[in-house]
């Protein structure tokens, strides 16, 4: 994914479609995941039972629709109403992936509540990234995510397999420095969505580590003033502290061992 606009797009998406990880996103179909694919966003949806149903993968093309609408363009679609032909559709990771012509469905009108969670939303949105970390995700099972991530110093996005059980906010802090470790990269010959993977499914955090060292031996200052710490980000042009070690290596913001 090299175009920035597409780039944006797609972690628009992305923030956009998390609320429905928790509600569905039509009667009998949840979310199951937002996936980067070529010029276009890849809405994964599972309708039916966890048991009996079936997942499919709708395709939007980037430049046809704004991200706003694609909750109502898929109601719509998932309503029954067939606005696809047999061209439209192929296959991915074993599923069925279907290519959507917003220019040819009317968007389902997003209900009281979901207006209210886009005016919420939409206020405590922090601006937009120029360069955005994450641009999709996967939920595989009930206790493991596909995060689909994109370096802005690098080309190519890695899917990072990241368990939700354990410490999971000390691995997505540490997410940005461990996507680098080669320990934990493998090829991503069954996604089509990333370059490569990287699966931290077993890394462990060390909370007993004073120096905050973590399983993949780099090490990130953890103590410092809240001055400090706000200095350390205006200087770095990563952004992320946890980050800084991987990519600009700056004395504000981590050690060197």
């Amino acid at each position: 994914m090299t175009d920035p606009e597409h780039r944006q797009q797609q972690a628009a998406v992305t923030r956009l479609l998390l609320y429905y990880l928790n509600a569905p996103i039509a009667e009998n179909c949840r979310l199951r995941g937002v996936l980067p694919a070529p010029g276009a966003v890849r809405v994964a949806v599972h309708a039916g039972d966890d048991e009996e149903g079936a997942t499919f993968h709708y395709e939007i093309p980037h430049d046809a629709v704004a991200p706003y609408y694609i909750p109502g363009l898929l109601r719509t679609v998932l309503a029954g109403t067939q606005l696809y032909g047999s061209d439209d559709i192929s296959e991915a990771m074993g599923m069925t992936v279907i290519h959507l012509h917003p220019e040819k469905i009317t968007p389902d009108p997003e209900p009281d509540q979901g207006q209210a969670l886009t005016a919420l939303r939409a206020l405590s949105d922090p601006g937009e990234d120029e360069h955005p970390f994450l641009v999709g995700f996967l939920m595989l099972d009930n206790s493991l995510m596909r995060l689909y991530v994109q370096r802005p110093d690098q080309p190519g996005i890695i899917g990072a397999d990241t368990p939700l059980t354990g410490a999971p906010t000390a691995l997505i802090a540490s997410l940005p420095t461990l996507i680098d470790e080669e320990q934990y990269q493998r090829p991503a010959a069954d996604d089509p969505h990333c370059d490569l993977l990287a699966d931290l499914t077993n890394w462990q955090d060390r909370p007993g580590d004073a120096s905050g060292r973590m399983a993949g031996g780099h090490a990130v200052r953890q103590s410092a003033t809240r001055g400090d710490r706000g200095r350390r980000r205006r200087q770095c042009p990563a952004r992320w502290v946890v980050r800084c070690r991987s990519c600009c290596r700056r004395r504000c913001c981590s050690r060197r061992s």
